[in-house]
């Protein structure tokens, strides 16, 4: 078994809520797939994972540039972080201040695990924005407006 999947030798079962973002305490979740994960900290990643978040940075698809090059730079007044790791899956754009994720689908994503992934996301407290790639193309500022919006939204909580 991987180091950051192994469960640490004492205090077993006394962790708190999965909370990706309690940097340097050993944390335990269920994700989807039924497994308990052990992560301790941010720093413990999947290396499988890294890779992939880091080449999809690379090879990013048009429908995602564009969008990227609308919220990087705090355009929004918040920092987004693309193609994020946390909870064992690959968030395209992530506001770690306001749990913000924000999806660019395909036509190749699988609706049933968009869903268990967003009711995952939402259970902990994020709030998850889905736009299909033709959106992004079609109606760019609808897409910006309804993220600006959501934003302001999630500020005033």
């Amino acid at each position: 078994m991987p180091p950051y999947l192994r469960p640490p030798s004492s205090g077993a079962g006394t962790f708190p809520p999965f909370d990706f973002v309690s940097g340097g305490t050993a944390v335990v979740g269920l994700v989807p797939d039924g497994l308990t994960r052990y992560v301790l900290g941010m720093a413990k990643v999947d290396p499988e994972l890294r890779g992939l978040s880091r080449a999809n940075r690379r090879q990013m698809n048009h429908a995602e540039t564009r969008l990227w090059w609308h919220i990087r730079r705090r355009q929004f007044g918040v920092q987004f972080r693309r193609q994020h790791v946390a909870f064992g899956r690959i968030m395209d754009f992530a506001c770690l201040s306001l749990k913000l994720n924000v999806e660019v689908d395909g036509s190749q994503h699988d609706r049933n695990l968009d869903r268990l992934r967003d009711e995952f996301l939402e259970a902990r407290g994020w709030t998850v924005l889905r736009f299909w790639s033709w959106e992004i193309y079609r109606n760019n500022e609808t897409v910006l407006d309804t993220i600006g919006s959501k934003i302001d939204e999630l500020r005033l909580k």
